[in-house]
């Protein structure tokens, strides 16, 4: 038998997943009990330590079904917390656990961790203090969770764009990942200073005097962008996750044909993308098109990088 269960989850529950057998068939039988129960909960009360570590090697289960639930059971138990009292544990492993997963290569898993994460900034830590500690982790070596981290501070700015953010802070640090040399950090970096601009205003400019004097063509790009009233969008179904409208159509092209578009949605970008062409053809997804990706477990996730380049 196993130690080491959390105080509110009784050990028969607990049991039939820790304990048994390396089966993809029992093992879904007993994470949907866990997800079942954690459901009947209205709120749950947890002293540290919590032991919710024993659910974290499944977040990573080669298995669909058990990786999604495992996330879900996490968000619920985050979100039904009584108090406070867990949130070092929070800060300390869950949140960098949660950062690790933005590199998974499967767009489902990343969004369900940004899921849990949004979970964090509206019932937990606060969406201000969250994008601290991200801001932290952003000179990190992958980049993909750059990617999908700048896409989570915009889902904060966008979901709670006039909480006590520390905006010089995050400006600053994504004047920096605007020179990553990787195309996709660059956009999401030049949509989230869109989206600061559209709320605090000219008050971003002197911000980005080291480009006025440095590097012309990237202030005229930014400049340019501020002028647009098109802003990246918080997804219809998934919490934490953001679509950029520029891209909303690549999961229905070939892989080929999304790296182009990709490519093709940050060149409009350097080119100020002020042609009347360009605002009126502002595009919007069919519910036909929004049920078109299998991974997204009912449609709409409208993936903004369907495959890494």
């Amino acid at each position: 038998m196993s130690s080491n269960c959390p105080s509110f989850i009784p050990r028969d529950i607990y049991d039939n997943l820790v304990d048994s057998p390396p089966n993809y068939k029992l093992k879904i039988v007993a994470i949907q009990e866990l997800h079942q129960y954690v459901q009947s909960l209205d709120t749950i009360a947890l002293q540290p330590p919590s032991h919710l570590s024993f659910l974290f090697p499944y977040l990573s289960s080669p298995n669909f079904k058990i990786s999604v639930t495992s996330f879900v059971i996490l968000r619920d138990i985050l979100g039904k917390l009584e108090d406070s009292s867990i949130e070092d544990e929070i800060r300390v492993i869950i949140i960098p656990l949660l950062i690790d997963k933005w590199n998974d290569g499967k767009l489902v898993i990343r969004h369900a961790a940004s899921s849990v994460m949004a979970k964090i900034a509206s019932r937990v830590l606060g969406s201000h203090e969250l994008i601290s500690i991200l801001i932290g982790y952003l000179p990190h070596e992958s980049w993909n969770i750059k990617e999908e981290m700048i896409n989570f501070v915009i889902y904060c700015l966008l979901k709670h764009g006039h909480s006590a953010y520390d905006y010089g802070e995050i400006i600053n640090t994504l004047t920096k990942t605007l020179k990553d040399p990787k195309l996709r950090v660059k956009f999401v970096s030049v949509e989230a200073l869109a989206v600061i601009h559209s709320i605090i205003g000219t008050r971003i400019m002197p911000y980005l005097e080291q480009f006025k004097q440095n590097d012309a063509k990237t202030y005229k790009l930014l400049q340019e962008r501020f002028k647009q009233s098109t802003l990246p969008m918080l997804s219809r179904s998934t919490k934490g996750v953001v679509e950029h409208k520029l891209l909303l159509r690549l999961h229905r092209q070939s892989p080929q044909a999304r790296g182009r578009r990709v490519q093709s949605a940050y060149i409009q970008q350097k080119e100020g993308l002020n042609s009347p062409a360009n605002n009126n053809h502002q595009t919007t997804e069919t519910p036909q098109q929004q049920n078109s990706n299998p991974t997204t477990n009912g449609g709409g996730y409208a993936s903004r990088y369907p495959t890494k380049q």
